[in-house]
């Protein structure tokens, strides 16, 4: 295989992650959509996306092994053909994270009261704009664009801490509301988890340009202010 060739598989590697995670974000933004509505249809949209995301991603492992075996990367190109592996992996759980939501949104029914949302809409969004950040700052190779997403995850983990408390609040002054909170508090932890995967891109968006991760301690519960 000649360099030139080589290259075109890497572009082609690169486009691929970015498709896979147009659709993972197409997910994850329906998703909030469907909660804000109690909307089953657009949930079931949601869950049924998920299988376009698995077949990207085998598709990827599959051209990565093929690289591999074809011919031996130099370790720019190794960690390349590694990073976008890894950041597959990521938005391959940003789906899953999705679809696990939409999943909860249609057990929820439709003529009950779903709590108040205060705040619902904010957390999937700033899981969701982390994501898109993230994924934009693959593309273009932004360290600085990747940083200010990995700083961000703290001010998610207090959003979603917050939302949990709000919601084991209503259910103290209503019991008959326990199901459906069951069904929101797991719903706000995988928009966290969202939050989660963002930052491991961004860190492996790092590492790809510079040769290393990050070298401060992955900032939780707003132990950094986020920064716009």
């Amino acid at each position: 295989m000649t360099r030139s060739s080589f290259d075109r598989e890497l572009q082609h590697l690169t486009r691929l992650v970015s498709e896979m995670g147009g659709i993972a974000e197409a997910q994850a933004s329906q998703s909030i959509t469907a909660l804000e509505t109690k909307d089953h249809d657009v949930a079931a949209r949601v869950v049924t996306m998920d299988a376009q995301v698995d077949s990207i991603e085998r598709a990827i492992d599959q051209a990565v092994f093929r690289l591999m075996a074809l011919q031996q990367p130099l370790a720019g190109d190794l960690r390349e053909m590694l990073v976008l592996v890894q950041v597959a992996s990521s938005i391959e759980r940003v789906a899953d994270h999705a679809k696990n939501i939409a999943k909860r949104i249609i057990k929820i029914p439709q003529d009950r009261r779903i709590l108040p949302l205060g705040g619902w809409k904010e957390l999937g969004t700033l899981a969701l704009t982390s994501f898109h950040d993230a994924l934009d700052a693959l593309i273009q190779r932004d360290v600085d664009k990747a940083l200010r997403v990995w700083r961000n995850d703290g001010a998610i983990d207090l959003l979603c801490d917050a939302i949990s408390d709000q919601i084991l609040g209503e259910v103290e002054h209503d019991s008959t509301l326990v199901r459906n909170a069951a069904h929101l508090l797991f719903a706000a932890k995988n928009y966290e988890r969202i939050g989660d995967q963002a930052t491991n891109i961004a860190e492996r968006v790092v590492f790809l340009v510079q040769g290393t991760f990050p070298d401060l301690i992955r900032p939780k519960g707003g132990d950094l202010a986020p920064e716009v």
